[in-house]
């Protein structure tokens, strides 16, 4: 019995692990070139063999960029979605204003806008999975670049098959990444089929073109089977990413992130090996909206704090900064607004008080003042000096000459303070509200945690 075309069993694989209802549609994005045909054809042909097939559609973006090139790449995806009467929607977007000297680069302008455009798409037809045709050689390419870098475990995981579309509730999912580009051609080849070649390809302008065309080839010249090892190399590496997230998944959960402010607390650092903490500082400082990459030297402080050694600060890239304050580590803007000192109010136990830009609600039965932390108050039933609580609180010493303090009014003895002791206190910001140094540690030792 004659065997299927490898790249109609990477296909059948994959069909076979959607989770999905059969009704739920596949929304495959086509450029014209040898692997989103290959993609097409294969899913076509395999689909239409299935007792109950699946919906499908096709996406292709007009780049706007290489004029009669790019309107042959479209006719021609819109000939091949006719064979096999696949719909397919063709975006027409200018991307060459998006792009230049200040802006994204043109592949991370493309690659947002399909992306923006996969979402709407997808929602719109009942699309649960958007299809692409990466392949062996995308993966050995991304890993190269990801390593010239300076990558961790994560970019040695490259390219993963499946991915969600950020929290759009779609999946990316990436069929062929087990093929070479090679067998992706000969498949076209057995079913004459054809593809167009975009142009900027080959232009050295763009980093994986120089990979693609300069570096693998040199690197092949030392290890043929480069392509292949870097292939393994990637599965083996995600399988140790997966297993690294497991365990920084609830540490993350910890973690207190308000707009530009991150607090690390101990626990989520203090058990964990130095790779590990590397880890988490990339991935939490990667997902934190700066798009500044975290080098090898910007980790190696950030250990150094965890570590308590020789510095308690350190400059990140983007214009912050990470400080150790009482096992405490806090990334913040380097420059920040100065707090200026407040005027004591009264607390009310019927009714919550708006003060320093944040919603007080205090469970007190009976008013309180709310003043300015001074080096001479003591805790109720402390001897110590109430300076080492905010320390280990991880308040910075500039803020703690500000930090609340709660009073009775007829006795003037200190009744605590908000999330070191006392009266419990609830916090809360506007949306529209950007909490300053003050409001941030505020909110972050009052906020409840979670075990």
């Amino acid at each position: 019995m004659k065997q299927p075309h490898p790249v109609l069993s990477a296909v059948d694989s994959f069909l076979d692990s959607l989770p999905t209802p059969n009704e739920s549609g596949l929304l495959i994005s086509l450029s014209g070139g040898v692997d989103s045909v290959a993609l097409l054809a294969a899913v076509a042909e395999v689909n239409q063999s299935r007792e109950v097939p699946r919906p499908i559609e096709s996406f292709h973006l007009h780049h706007g960029l290489r004029g009669e090139e790019a309107d042959r790449d479209a006719a021609h995806c819109f000939q091949l979605c006719r064979r096999w009467s696949i719909p397919l929607h063709i975006v027409h977007e200018n991307l060459d204003l998006q792009w230049g000297n200040g802006k994204p680069s043109m592949e991370t302008v493309a690659r947002d806008r399909r992306r923006f455009h996969f979402e709407e798409i997808a929602h719109a037809r009942k699309c649960s999975h958007i299809l692409l045709g990466h392949h062996i050689e995308d993966q050995a390419e991304t890993l190269l670049g990801n390593l010239l870098r300076g990558c961790g475990l994560r970019g040695l995981a490259g390219i993963h098959p499946l991915t969600p579309l950020g929290d759009s509730g779609l999946n990316v999912a990436r069929p062929l990444l087990g093929c070479r580009k090679e067998t992706l051609a000969d498949f076209l080849h057995s079913r004459s089929l054809k593809a167009v070649e975009d142009s900027t390809n080959t232009s050295p302008q763009h980093r994986r073109n120089r990979i693609r065309h300069r570096l693998i080839p040199l690197l092949e010249e030392e290890s043929p089977e480069l392509i292949t090892h870097l292939h393994h190399l990637s599965v083996e590496m995600r399988e140790r990413w997966y297993q690294s997230k497991q365990k920084l998944n609830p540490l993350q959960s910890r973690l207190f992130n308000r707009e530009e402010f991150i607090s690390f607390p101990p626990e989520t650092w203090e058990e964990l090996a130095d790779h590990e903490s590397t880890d988490l500082f990339r991935e939490t400082l990667r997902g934190d909206g700066s798009k500044q990459q975290l080098d090898r030297g910007h980790l190696q402080q950030l250990l150094l704090l965890t570590r308590g050694e020789k510095t308690s600060e350190t400059e990140l890239p983007g214009q912050r900064v990470a400080r150790r304050c009482g096992g405490w580590i806090h990334v913040s803007p380097k420059k920040l607004p100065t707090t200026a000192r407040w005027e004591p109010v009264m607390t009310h136990p019927d009714h919550p008080l708006f003060h320093l830009d944040l919603k007080w609600e205090v469970e007190n039965p009976t008013p309180l003042l709310l003043r300015c932390w001074s080096e001479e108050d003591r805790w109720p039933g402390r001897v110590t000096r109430s300076v080492e609580s905010l320390r280990l609180a991880g308040i910075p010493a500039e803020l703690r000459s500000l930090w609340p303090v709660f009073e009775d009014p007829e006795s003037g003895d200190v009744i605590g303070s908000p999330g070191i002791c006392g009266p419990q206190v609830r916090l809360s910001s506007k949306a529209s509200t950007k909490p300053g140094p003050l409001g941030f540690h505020l909110l972050r030792v009052t906020h409840p945690q979670i075990d």
